[in-house]
């Protein structure tokens, strides 16, 4: 509950003041009731999950999944996953490939103000909404629209640094033929990790995402 709140002049946020302050390593949720917009509409998403952030450490971010050969109708993209206990403020940091020559590509970054709750999984893609609607996903799924650099259907190598790219959080070089043999045409198939502990650049550590997802 907070001491007091101030109503922004375009209404568009509301600030709230709090008797003590947050503490680090700890997750507050907030529960909001009665919000509207000037419309009338009631604000769907009523719970809120925050805290203060820390600055990912190595180990703390993994590739989680990786949709290099997409379907038709959607795109390509790369989910990461805080397997650490912090909460973590990715911002800035860059998602790119790896040259023939070793050295990185520009790559993208993730966008500002982008925070991932301890545990929790994050998609990286060219088109939020077009992925989040062929796939089905449940409201509220943690997918960003960012800049991309296509990724080779066959095989490539896939790395999470930050802005300086003097860290590596995670690489992995992923090849089609990681996929379950059963599978005849991989388009449309995403090599998932099945467990995050698991090390990266291991064939073992990966299968194939099942059909009805």
């Amino acid at each position: 509950s907070p001491a007091s709140l101030e109503v922004a002049a375009d209404k568009m946020s509301v600030a709230l003041s709090f008797d003590t302050d947050f503490e680090s390593g700890k997750l507050y949720t907030l529960q909001t009731s009665g919000l509207t917009d000037v419309a009338g509409n009631p604000l769907i998403r009523t719970t809120r999950t925050t805290g203060i952030t820390e600055v990912p450490g190595i180990n703390d971010l993994v590739i989680n999944e990786v949709m290099f050969n997409p379907p038709d109708s959607s795109d390509e993209y790369l989910e990461i996953c805080n397997r650490s206990d912090k909460l973590l403020d990715v911002s800035g940091l860059i998602f790119t490939t790896r040259k023939a020559d070793s050295t990185l590509n520009t790559g993208n970054a993730i966008p500002s103000g982008t925070d991932m709750l301890p545990g929790g999984y994050l998609a990286l893609t060219s088109d939020a909404e077009k992925v989040r609607n062929y796939h089905e996903c449940p409201e509220g799924s943690n997918i960003l629209t960012t800049g991309w650099t296509n990724l080779n259907n066959e095989s490539g190598t896939l790395v999470l640094t930050n802005a300086a790219k003097d860290t590596v959080y995670d690489e992995l070089t992923y090849n089609t033929k990681w996929h379950h043999p059963l599978i005849i045409n991989p388009k449309g198939v995403a090599l998932e990790r099945i467990n995050p502990e698991l090390p990266t650049q291991n064939q073992d550590s990966w299968h194939s995402a099942a059909s009805e997802v």
